[in-house]
């Protein structure tokens, strides 16, 4: 049964070949059809189920906070070559500037 609009409950029974059945109004919110793919994901004591590809980009937030790098990859790798050469301190400025000391 559910149990408010956006938070749902609903029970079911595995049958003797690990399979359940996804109640309607789960199948529908999530746009799953059959022969579709879900994914389970156990987190702590809790499995959810998901539709695949919906994963959380936890990067998304932080593009674009920083300038490109002088030179791009090559520049970022001649550059970690050298701090770990003179085994360099850096920091980040307020302004975004990398400070080495």
């Amino acid at each position: 049964m559910p149990i408010d609009q956006h938070k749902m409950k609903y029970s079911r029974t595995i049958d003797g070949r690990g399979r359940i059945t996804v109640p309607r109004e789960i199948r529908r919110r999530l746009g799953l059809s059959a022969g579709g793919a879900v994914e389970f994901i156990i987190e702590g004591e809790q499995c959810v189920l998901r539709a695949p590809g919906h994963e959380k980009d936890v990067f998304a937030k932080y593009r674009g906070i920083l300038r490109r790098f002088p030179r791009g990859e090559k520049g970022i790798k001649g550059w970690i070559d050298e701090m770990r050469a003179t085994k360099m301190m850096v920091r980040v400025a307020n302004d975004g500037r990398l400070i080495a000391h």
